[in-house]
């Protein structure tokens, strides 16, 4: 997973976004390169969830639910990097 973060800081607070998010699915493409898939191409309502309202086995379980633990994961070390 590749993303870019930005962060904004001011005295006191800031605000942290996540943005660019892109999955490398299949490693290389035919000349080496690595190949990135867009993360909205699968976390969104349209791929991750059932008409049943419950989450697809890739698009949902596997990509949506990762994302969002790996971005709660960042965003809680930048509160407690900026906290300290």
């Amino acid at each position: 997973m590749r993303y870019q973060l930005v962060v904004l800081a001011k005295e006191g607070a800031f605000d942290i976004m996540m943005r660019n998010i892109r999955y490398a699915y299949e490693p290389f493409d035919r000349n080496g390169e690595e190949t990135f898939f867009p993360a909205e191409d699968w976390i969104t309502d349209r791929e991750a969830l059932k008409r049943n309202g419950r989450l697809t086995k890739v698009g949902g379980r596997k990509f949506r639910v990762k994302t969002i633990d790996r971005k709660n994961e960042i965003f809680a070390g930048a509160r407690r990097l900026f906290q300290d």
